[in-house]
């Protein structure tokens, strides 16, 4: 694990992300940290993530999110951890693999629609808990195609909802 070699702390919490199995590097996962407000940071190419500073001590839930590997999204599965401005704290995570999806929205015409936002929820869970970063809006691009990642694999499965919102004359006049 050479990203393990280079890691030094930096700011009051940060750590390295790698896959559970190779112990490769996570590049692409998100962490968000929160007590009464959201922090979030961005993995780097060797899997490292920091946080400069807070505003307030205390538990923070941490949450992970990466689109190709599972993520910590759970929030009564997320690590609790205790920061205190004076401290530098450490939390490493390994991650498995994620099963991605590709979606393509069309009309009725078969014209992709961009901009649709598509939220996915696990059929195995019965609180039917979303995939991924609830906090961020997964929109397709403007061939109407969107990467969905951070799938668990599953013998249950998933519910992918699209929804988009549409504006001008013909709503006007047709509502």
């Amino acid at each position: 694990k050479p990203a393990e070699a280079e890691f030094k702390p930096r700011g009051m919490l940060s750590g390295l992300i790698m896959d559970a199995k190779t112990g490769e590097p996570v590049t692409d996962a998100r962490v968000n940290i929160s007590i009464r407000r959201i922090y979030t940071a961005q993995t780097d190419a060797n899997g490292f993530y920091y946080f400069e500073k807070i505003e307030q001590e205390g538990n923070y839930r941490v949450g992970v999110n990466s689109k190709e590997y599972v993520g910590i999204n759970d929030y009564d599965k997320m690590p609790v951890i205790n920061l205190k401005k004076a401290t530098r704290t450490v939390k490493n995570f390994e991650l498995e693999k994620a099963c991605m999806i590709e979606v393509r929205v069309v009309d009725e015409t078969a014209e992709p629609i961009e901009g649709t936002r598509i939220v996915a929820t696990s059929l195995a869970d019965e609180r039917k808990k979303q995939v991924g970063d609830s906090m961020y809006s997964q929109k397709t691009n403007k061939e109407g195609y969107i990467l969905l990642g951070g799938f668990e694999p599953a013998e249950t499965g998933y519910l992918i909802t699209a929804t988009h919102r549409a504006e001008g004359k013909w709503v006007e006049e047709n509502g």
